[in-house]
């Protein structure tokens, strides 16, 4: 899953829902959820030349 438009600060409250939605599922066992987060600025001066 990418999560596009999504500030450092806000992540984490949208990786606990996304958790707690899935602790709460039933149909996961033996399932192993792994994250790795790379927070990637676009700075549009840089690029408008």
């Amino acid at each position: 899953m990418i999560l596009q438009n999504v500030s450092e600060e806000d992540f984490a409250i949208v990786f606990r829902r996304i958790m707690e939605v899935w602790t709460a599922g039933e149909h996961h066992t033996g399932i192993r959820i792994e994250h790795l987060t790379e927070f990637v600025v676009y700075e549009k001066e840089n690029y408008d030349k």
